[in-house]
């Protein structure tokens, strides 16, 4: 279920998961403080209510899986020399889209010159 997050969610529920728990342990806690002095058993359950179970801890990503996850990322330099690669490219292409459509405007112009010409000289129009 965890292949779902993203690898920030995965850390930040992996961190903060104990303090998560703390502070819902505490609230409840501090709730019944106010009722009351005195913790009863039940007061205990509705607290541990709230608690994950170690079937919802499953849930979670392991460090392992962490792990397993980030070897098959690349190193920042090997991210940013492939960056560079593509953004290199990239900037041929439009640099050779911007020739292609100038051409294409000259070849336009010539076109109607011609057709200028032929109409002048009484040429039959080509297809």
């Amino acid at each position: 279920m965890w292949n779902s997050w993203t690898f920030q969610e995965i850390i930040i529920s992996g961190l903060e998961l104990d303090r998560k728990i703390y502070t819902v342990f505490n609230g409840v806690m501090a709730q019944i403080k106010k009722k009351n002095n005195l913790v009863t058993k039940d007061d205990l359950k509705k607290a541990v209510i709230n608690l994950a179970t170690k079937k919802d801890l499953e849930k979670f990503a392991t460090k392992d899986d962490l792990k397993n996850a980030v070897k098959y990322l690349p190193t920042k330099t090997e991210f940013y020399n492939t960056m560079d690669k593509v953004m290199g490219e990239l900037q041929t292409v439009r640099e050779e889209i911007t020739i292609l459509s100038d051409m294409k405007r000259q070849v336009n112009d010539y076109e109607d010159r011609l057709e200028t010409v032929e109409e002048k000289l009484g040429i039959p129009l080509t297809a």
